[in-house]
């Protein structure tokens, strides 16, 4: 057997191997283009109604969210808070959570779960969680996404579209004052 016969007997058993892993490589983009799993990924804002017995204020948040391809999330976020006399005070926490997988023929948007949780930024990154865990449960599409939860003491609905925190910004500003 000469030496260029046995290169092509060679390649010849890659190539059931190599059709194999792009078939599987076409099914997995395909599922993640198809499934929602990554509709949560991206830059987020909009209105928030926080609830605390009697008292509702609106408050605006942003969020920006990576998602792993495991459908793990973790990001930062803002919260704009209104104030007296057309003043606003933002407050940053980070995320993190868990996009529900989805198997084809089922419910076409999958469940999103976040924990939100107050930090103050102290050095090299690191931050100091402060205040409560809002265990906040929604569900996101390309468009919208739209979690409900709280803690103990407050209760949360957030509706947010995809956005820049310059458009966030503008919102936050144009929030009505308390009082």
């Amino acid at each position: 057997m000469s030496i260029s016969t046995r290169k092509r007997s060679r390649v010849s058993r890659l190539v059931p191997l190599l059709v194999v892993l792009a078939l599987l490589a076409a099914g997995a983009l395909a599922y993640y283009q198809t499934s929602g799993v990554l509709d949560a990924n991206g830059t987020w804002y909009g209105p928030t109604r926080a609830t605390s017995g009697a008292v509702t204020v609106s408050v605006e948040a942003y969020l920006n969210i990576s998602t792993s391809l495991t459908g793990q999330l973790s990001g930062k976020g803002t919260f704009c808070l209104p104030l007296p006399f057309h003043q606003t005070a933002t407050v940053d926490f980070t995320l993190t959570g868990q996009h529900a997988f989805v198997f084809w023929g089922h419910d076409p948007q999958p469940d999103v779960t976040l924990t939100v949780e107050e930090a103050v930024p102290v050095v090299a990154g690191f931050s100091l969680p402060i205040g409560p865990n809002l265990k906040l449960h929604g569900s996101a599409t390309p468009t919208r996404l739209r979690l409900t939860g709280g803690d103990s003491h407050v209760a949360a609905a957030l509706d947010l579209q995809h956005g820049t925190r310059a458009a966030f910004m503008t919102a936050c500003h144009a929030l009505a004052p308390l009082g």
